[in-house]
């Protein structure tokens, strides 16, 4: 899914002036298709995990984990007790079906448990 300039501005909570600087720049991962920027989704999520402090800047602005991930999905099958366990086995789901590290999505979302506790208990 290919998402716009506005999209990845509101997910990353970067003006947009900025993302277009990063894409001049070639910080960030973008095509253009007669004359507007695209963005390949996958590519994005991948960008985020190898620039976690971007992902951190977008997070204490309201990131949503990447907007719920993007896909959005109900997990109800973990049988774990322990929080961190639950957010590992919750994150080893996740990874297989974005095809990302499992254990760099745990990191991050274990950083930003660290910032902002979820409700779990």
């Amino acid at each position: 899914m290919d998402l716009e300039v506005k999209e990845v501005s509101e997910l990353l909570n970067v003006p947009i002036e900025t993302l277009l600087e990063w894409i001049d720049q070639g910080k960030i991962p973008a095509y253009s298709i007669q004359n507007h920027f695209r963005f390949n989704r996958e590519e994005i999520e991948e960008w985020l995990l190898e620039n976690p402090q971007a992902a951190r800047k977008a997070e204490k602005h309201s990131y949503n984990l990447l907007r719920a991930l993007n896909k959005g999905d109900v997990i109800c099958d973990i049988h774990e007790e322990i929080k961190e366990a639950v957010i590992s086995a919750a994150c080893q789901k996740i990874a297989s079906k974005l095809n990302i590290d499992p254990e760099a999505l745990t990191e991050i979302i274990m950083e930003r448990e660290q910032l902002t506790p979820t409700a779990l208990t």
